[in-house]
């Protein structure tokens, strides 16, 4: 009987391994936008490398460019990985992509890290940001993450949490000048900003813009952070964790962060300032 288990056992094995390895080469995401697709690809064809490719597709000539390759070497981790459907052959995929002006940028999420790439649809040269960090820990590694965005003024600004599904993730904030090509981070000061606690109004029930919009300046006013007369444009909001996040425009120029803590019931303004992201170019 035992005998007869297990040789069942490795006919299922034997099996599974065939259906994962006949094809070298899968997609693991794809975008399409008017005029080109976005595509990231896993080729398993080499022995002792696997190759993320990140890639554009232009849709009249149907060429193919990298955009932005990664590799992972093929060692005894991999394999049992591939097999068991967990760690570091799930770990690498695209969080979204975006056609800003002549750019295409796209945000990658893979083995602890969090990066964009900003891609020149006329030069056909890239940039590289490296905007986050994550603990890569736990046996599993299946990526989870939610983004949100808008764009004013022809600045994108951007909020992204990613990481992994079962473990830790990266809360990342920032923004994106697609005519000077830079990108920055908003880094925490070491406080969490002024604080005020004692307002009653639930934001849960502002239902259209200009009403949080009023509620944002009206708060300003009352901290002192602003004059009775300060312009005030709500842009988008989001949450992570304990913590909502309110992106607003002050006086048509500056945009800032407002936070609110639903576990303390407290409003938080500033506390962070905008610094240029890691880069490295190449063609």
């Amino acid at each position: 009987m035992k005998t007869f288990l297990f040789l069942i056992f490795m006919l299922n094995y034997s099996q599974n391994i065939f259906s994962q390895t006949k094809t070298s080469i899968d997609t693991i995401y794809k975008q399409d936008f008017e005029d080109f697709s976005l595509r990231l690809v896993r080729d398993d064809s080499d022995t002792e490398k696997t190759e993320f490719r990140t890639l554009y597709i232009d849709k009249k000539s149907g060429e193919a460019t990298k955009i932005f390759v990664s590799t992972l070497k093929k060692d005894s981790n991999w394999a049992t990985s591939k097999y068991l459907g967990e760690g570091v052959y799930h770990t690498y995929n695209i969080i979204k992509g975006f056609h800003l002006d002549n750019k295409l940028l796209v945000f990658h999420s893979f083995w602890g890290f969090v990066s964009a790439v900003s891609f020149d649809l006329t030069t056909k040269t890239h940039k590289t940001y490296y905007i986050g960090l994550y603990p890569h820990t736990g046996a599993f590694g299946y990526l989870a993450h939610s983004m949100g965005s808008k764009e004013y003024k022809g600045i994108f600004y951007f909020h992204i949490d990613a990481g992994q599904q079962y473990g830790n993730k990266a809360n990342i904030l920032g923004y994106f000048n697609a005519k000077t090509n830079e990108m920055y981070d908003y880094i925490p000061d070491n406080t969490l900003g002024k604080c005020i606690s004692d307002i009653n109004k639930d934001f849960e029930t502002l239902k259209e813009d200009k009403e949080t919009s009023l509620f944002i300046k009206k708060l300003l006013i009352r901290l002192k952070l602003a004059p009775d007369n300060v312009a005030i444009s709500y842009l988008f909001r989001f949450t992570y964790q304990n913590f909502t996040y309110f992106f607003y425009v002050k006086d048509n120029s500056s945009v800032e962060i407002l936070r609110h803590d639903s576990e303390k019931k407290e409003w938080f303004v500033g506390g962070y300032n905008a610094s240029p992201s890691l880069t490295s170019e190449k063609p």
